[in-house]
């Protein structure tokens, strides 16, 4: 065939047909999308031969396939890649929320944790507990400053009661008693020469 103006070799010529063809094997073949489907987006796809373009498994992304996303993502209910949270141990959720079940809530560090520092709970970070509590021997906040009962942090009891042998609150403030400290009695006055409630 001659093309007017055109020289070269009829045969380096294609048709309209062969360059729809051409043109129609590129855009239904799926062999690039799955490709990339398949990586773990952390610069390479699995079969190591083409190199990511970051389309999936990043923070806010869509998830690759298997749910697979970058190391300390998870591959959340919506298909996103997302810092985990909720479980104990981990940042709380929006709202401050922690997974239902997990017997966790969000601490004001935003963390979700066992609810720690009330009677009966375990202590806190540094043997810790709520006021009116103290961190027993084994782990557990128990009650404290009340007559017979292990004082509180810096020695102290309640108005009824003084620290005394042993860091037990003794009571203090009856009549015939020693007076409680700052000389308080619960009835009468305290002696200041006995140190007894009179």
């Amino acid at each position: 065939m001659r093309l007017p103006g055109f020289t070269a070799q009829t045969a380096l010529y294609k048709t309209l047909n062969q360059y729809q063809a051409g043109a129609h094997v590129i855009a239904s073949d799926a062999l690039i999308p799955n490709l990339f489907a398949n990586q773990f987006s952390d610069g390479f796809a699995l079969n190591g031969v083409l190199p990511s373009i970051g389309l999936c498994g990043h923070a806010g992304t869509m998830c690759c396939a298997g749910g697979k996303c970058d190391p300390g993502l998870a591959c959340n209910a919506n298909n996103i890649c997302r810092v985990p949270c909720g479980a104990c141990g981990q940042k709380c959720c929006q709202n401050q929320t922690c997974n239902a079940g997990s017997g966790c809530t969000c601490n004001a560090n935003g963390i979700c944790r066992k609810p720690c520092g009330a009677t009966g709970l375990r202590c806190c970070t540094n043997q810790t507990c709520d006021p009116g509590n103290i961190c027993g021997s084994n782990g557990i906040c128990q009650e404290c400053g009340h007559a017979f009962e292990s004082c509180c942090a810096g020695f102290a009891c309640d108005q009824f009661s003084a620290c005394g042998i042993n860091n037990v609150c003794f009571p203090c403030g009856l009549p015939n008693e020693d007076c409680c400290p700052g000389n308080f009695c619960q009835f009468g006055q305290c002696n200041p020469l006995t140190q007894q409630c009179q």
